[in-house]
């Protein structure tokens, strides 16, 4: 009976030696040394597929005045992961010949994403020629004398010197006669300006240039003188 009480002692003791060697072994010893941190590897961060964004300074679609002098609005773009992007331009607009012109802005970020925006620019000519009359613009004539026509010049800011259509015309009669003189230019805008020639009547004629009876007979048509000496 001894002798099993002694067994069982040492067997329990032998398993309790166990249990803390295994325990100190799972804590990295037990001795005081150092313990090993596991590195952490971050996750890889997501990737930039978003494309830039263009915002257009000014209209989408521009009206330029042939002629004139064009310039560009420009245009600005940003990016979620970049900031502020440059905007490169392609195209350009010849102000001086009238047409339509397209002008594109492409944006793009570090991880090569790209945006594109346009604006349209149309150049024509919408402004009229100037003309002017040589001469007044109204004009008066007696009857039975000649009209001679002054004319008019006119002018356009793309087309230059222009020439002038006159309609109408002046009678040999009294009256008010009105001339239109007309010019269009070659993108079809026109001007307009008029003349009135007024006529007026001959004066009548004066007298038959008789001066008298025109009898001449020397009798006379009044009282005889009285010659007789008073009584």
């Amino acid at each position: 009976m001894h002798s099993s009480l002694t067994v069982l002692q040492y067997a329990l003791k032998r398993l309790t030696t166990l249990a803390l060697i295994t325990t100190l072994a799972a804590c990295g010893g037990g001795g005081g040394g150092s313990t090993t941190t596991p590195i952490v590897t971050p996750p890889p961060a997501p990737a930039d597929t978003t494309a830039p964004t263009i915002s257009l300074a000014g209209d989408a679609e521009m009206a330029v005045e042939q002629g004139t002098e064009f310039t560009d609005p420009g245009a600005t773009a940003s990016d979620e992961t970049d900031g502020t992007v440059s905007v490169s331009v392609s195209g350009s607009v010849d102000a001086n010949t009238a047409g339509t012109y397209t002008l594109t802005y492409t944006a793009s970020d570090a991880a090569g994403n790209e945006a594109s925006a346009e604006r349209v620019v149309t150049v024509a000519d919408t402004t009229n020629p100037t003309i002017a009359l040589n001469g007044e613009s109204a004009i008066t004539l007696v009857e039975g004398n000649a009209y001679s026509e002054p004319g008019a010049s006119a002018s356009d800011s793309v087309d230059g010197q222009l020439a002038v259509v006159i309609t109408g015309e002046v009678g040999s009669d009294p009256g008010e006669y009105t001339l239109t003189y007309t010019a269009i230019d070659a993108a079809g805008n026109s001007v307009s300006i008029d003349r009135v020639v007024t006529v007026e009547a001959a004066p009548s004629g004066g007298g038959d240039g008789s001066g008298g009876d025109g009898n001449g007979d020397g009798s006379g048509g009044g009282t005889p003188a009285d010659t007789t000496a008073p009584i």
